[in-house]
């Protein structure tokens, strides 16, 4: 793990403590391109929960920011499935389907917007086109709030195309 750096936080206190936690992660098997280890950009989402929380989180996005409520898709995370199933499956020059894993980091913002597409962890241009397109369909959502306020969330959204078949709904991988 190098260069650890929060992409959101509360206080300078909690920012802190989150990047020691990180840096101090042991070291991870490299992902690979063509057979060749490469760095990858990663997000490892810590929630700070204050006693007597607990609330139930979405099983299709991560919140990578601090709020109250979560920013919530009409429909909820089975409408988002049903967005999701639209995906357009990649292929190589032989039809096979292609297989990594790709996570989309975006904003959604006070008025509910999206904003900000990104890939964050990269499988290659195919499959991170596939996975921006899709979630680029998502619509309005209901913003998150912290305090009783609107606040613009961080979200994350991994996909994992595997064994040649198509995306998994599911708490850690689609």
């Amino acid at each position: 793990v190098e260069n650890a750096d929060g992409i959101e936080g509360v206080c300078s206190v909690l920012h802190a403590e989150a990047t020691r936690v990180v840096s101090k992660l042991p070291p991870y098997i490299p992902e690979k391109n063509n057979g060749k280890n490469v760095d990858v950009y990663y997000a490892v989402p810590i929630t700070f929960v204050l006693p007597g929380g607990g609330k139930k989180k979405s099983e299709v996005f991560t919140v990578l920011s601090t709020c109250d409520v979560e920013p919530k898709y009409p429909g909820g995370d089975d409408a988002m499935e049903k967005v999701f199933s639209g995906i357009i499956l990649p292929t190589d020059k032989t039809g096979a389907r292609l297989q990594g894993q790709c996570s989309v980091g975006f904003v959604v913002d006070t008025n509910g917007k999206v904003n900000g597409l990104k890939i964050v962890q990269s499988a290659g241009n195919k499959i991170d086109s596939s996975a921006l397109a899709v979630v680029s369909k998502l619509d309005q959502f209901k913003p998150a709030l912290l305090a009783g306020k609107k606040v613009s969330a961080y979200l994350l959204v991994k996909f994992n195309f595997r064994n040649y078949t198509p995306p998994v709904i599911g708490t850690t991988s689609y």
